[in-house]
């Protein structure tokens, strides 16, 4: 019968005629690949939650055997900046997991931001909480309200650790008080309107951040 878990479908990439190869984030498998030979259609639309089953290869692409739809969130694909929020969710998720690492937390992370995203006013807001969580999550980022150098309140980061203006490093991020306090709330907040008035977004400096802790 082969092997059963649940999943979010990330990416689809069309192979060699009708067949697709399947990117798929799962709690206890982290990501993982599977090959499609004859999938429906709508099980290969991204963003899907389903229970897969499969045949595990030697490789890192297994045989995908059964599909069951648990929930397709189609309000997502109802609108662009659902749509475009998503996408750089999953994009991230991506560009950081690996196969066989149990993800728990974070795959239930991503399923409650995705079910809530398509009601959030504040997309953007959602997306960058997301990356900032995530971040904490891989332990590339230790954001605290005070200096890890001498405990007077912190307004920039530099190479994940947070620092007074006294200790910044001429090569950190440089935030204004606004600007902290929002980043803080993305990244502790554990409730979905505390997002909704966060306006103020350094979204370039956030950008700089997420790729120089993947560097």
């Amino acid at each position: 019968m082969g092997e059963k878990s649940e999943g979010i479908l990330l990416h689809a990439i069309p192979y060699l005629g009708r067949q697709k190869i399947l990117k798929v984030f799962s709690p206890n498998e982290g990501l993982i690949s599977f090959m499609a030979k004859s999938a429906n259609p709508a099980f290969t639309d991204p963003f899907c939650i389903c229970e897969w089953v499969f045949q595990r290869g030697k490789k890192e692409i297994h045989s995908l055997k059964d599909i069951s739809l648990i929930d397709n969130l189609l309000e997502i694909r109802k609108s662009y900046d659902s749509l475009c929020a998503a996408g750089k969710m999953a994009q991230d998720i991506l560009r950081t997991q690996l196969a066989g690492k149990r993800t728990d937390a974070l795959y239930a992370l991503l399923k409650a931001y995705l079910k809530k995203l398509p009601s959030m006013e504040n997309k953007t807001a959602l997306a960058e909480s997301f990356r900032i969580k995530l971040l904490i999550h891989e332990g590339l980022l230790s954001l605290e309200k005070t200096c890890a150098s001498c405990g007077a309140s912190a307004l920039h980061l530099h190479e994940g650790e947070s620092f007074c203006s006294s200790h910044a490093h001429p090569l950190g991020l440089s935030f204004s008080q606004e600007e902290w306090g929002t980043i803080c709330a993305l990244g502790y907040e554990r409730t979905f309107s505390a997002f909704e008035a966060r306006r103020a977004l350094p979204i370039e400096k956030l950008d700089r951040l997420f790729k120089e802790r993947l560097s």
